[in-house]
């Protein structure tokens, strides 16, 4: 929220708040051992569900500040937090399923945000990616699979920031109808 406030009114205090917390996260990632259940390791958080939640929005944060930040900064974010959250992420990636929608999400939004073709090419289209998310995860009608309307839109927010991220990039998802229908 600091660095979107930054971006509107150019309000230095948000602006030191976002980097210093980008920053300490970067600087301290290292130190937070993998921990969590069944449903996936997480770093910062407790599982990889939550991770991922917040490493979309470290990157999104990455993405507003990036040309506010010095090389160094950028370096120390990108290299220290960003990679290696994300690369933690996705080896948890496997299957279809609203988590790992937001594996995705947080692995693709980094790439984005990176530059990283790798990165872009295992969130869209890898074999749990969001074009498999869509077409194996979604039904005929638009909804998802799990059969929950909490998992249903909680699934369109994981997808939401990439396929918008993506579109805007210029890569095609598909299956793009059933996204709609979502």
């Amino acid at each position: 929220n600091a660095a979107i406030l930054y971006r509107l009114f150019q309000d230095e205090e948000y602006l030191q708040y976002a980097k210093e917390n980008l920053l300490w996260y970067a600087r301290n990632y290292h130190e937070f051992e993998p921990h969590g259940d069944h449903a996936g390791k997480g770093r910062i958080m407790h599982q990889s569900l939550d991770e991922a939640v917040l490493m979309v929005t470290l990157a999104e944060a990455y993405i507003d500040l990036k040309p506010f930040l010095s090389e160094e900064e950028r370096q120390i974010i990108a290299e220290q937090l960003l990679l290696p959250a994300a690369q933690f992420i996705h080896k948890q990636t496997r299957i279809i399923h609203n988590i790992h929608s937001w594996h995705n999400a947080a692995v693709g939004m980094v790439g984005f945000a990176l530059e990283n073709p790798e990165l872009i090419d295992q969130a869209l289209y890898g074999k749990a990616g969001l074009e498999n998310q869509l077409k194996e995860g979604t039904l005929e009608d638009g909804f998802w699979f799990e059969g929950s309307i909490s998992y249903h839109f909680y699934t369109i927010s994981s997808m939401k920031p990439l396929f918008i991220t993506a579109t805007a990039a210029g890569h095609k998802v598909e299956p793009h109808e059933k996204f709609r229908k979502m």
